[in-house]
């Protein structure tokens, strides 16, 4: 999880594999920041029905009460 919001590609050129890391150190800076005890990850997986999607956010807004809690999102493309 980035300390400070990510402003490398804003600022420089980014080869495709660093524009990929620095839009996912942003996402995961606003989770944290929106979200209390939060974060998140993006699976893709190749399929012969086509490219899946999994994308899956934990936060904790119980303050310690429960378990985190978790929202999925899956899509094929």
């Amino acid at each position: 999880m980035p300390s400070s919001y990510p402003n490398d590609c804003d600022t420089a050129d980014c080869s495709p594999s660093e524009l990929a890391r620095y839009d996912i150190d942003q996402w995961k800076f606003i989770l944290d920041a929106q979200l209390p005890n939060s974060d998140g990850s993006i699976v893709k997986t190749d399929t012969p029905e086509g490219r899946n999607y999994t994308i899956t956010v934990f936060f904790d807004d119980s303050k310690g009460r429960q378990p985190r809690r978790q929202v999925i999102i899956r899509s094929t493309m």
